[in-house]
């Protein structure tokens, strides 16, 4: 266990920048088991489902439905796993930003307008941004962009980190992206 604290503090070091102080947030294991077994679940009925229709057309409407949702589950579960495995943190607050590895994004303090706790199966923090378009821009994969500018004429700039993967009081996360956000 204290090794595992030591790795964690190095860890810190290496995220803080220019000096500043960091507040690590790391995966949930049992969580990301959860997940897990709802993916093999998810693939062993779709692959269930898809021997038992005999006709191509359902084969295919079964295997889109189904499959895609694994498809876009599985790497990311890999990515926590080895997250989780190396004990790097998944979400760092520190004084001018706050990175999350669900989203591989840095969220300038000063781009964000609001922070709000949404729990419905599971809790999520809503980042409300002042300018969508910066949080547009700053996305690398095509996909993740043309989905978040379809999804920010819907939610006017709004985007969630998925907080029920983490250790920690999500009250407490809240509060403490809220204290940055008022001393900008």
């Amino acid at each position: 266990m204290l090794g595992n604290q030591l790795i964690a503090n190095l860890q810190n070091v290496l995220y803080n920048k220019m000096g500043q102080a960091n507040k690590s947030y790391f995966f949930n294991i049992w969580t990301l088991v959860y997940y897990s077994i709802f993916t093999i679940f998810l693939t062993f009925a779709t692959i269930n489902v898809v021997f038992g229709i005999h006709e191509i057309i359902g084969k295919i409407i079964v295997s889109v439905v189904f499959g895609l949702p694994i498809v876009l589950i599985t790497p990311r579960l890999l990515l926590y796993f080895i997250s989780y495995l190396k004990n790097s943190p998944a979400l760092v607050l520190n004084d001018n930003y706050m990175y999350d590895k669900q989203t591989n994004y840095n969220f300038n303090y000063k781009d964000i307008s609001n922070v709000t706790l949404q729990s419905y199966k599971a809790v999520i923090l809503m980042v409300k941004f002042k300018e969508p378009s910066v949080f547009i821009s700053q996305t690398k994969n095509p996909i993740k962009k043309i989905f978040y500018i379809f999804n920010s004429k819907f939610t006017s700039g709004t985007t969630g980190i998925n907080l029920s993967l983490l250790k920690g009081n999500n009250d407490e996360i809240t509060l403490a992206i809220r204290s940055k956000l008022d001393t900008i």
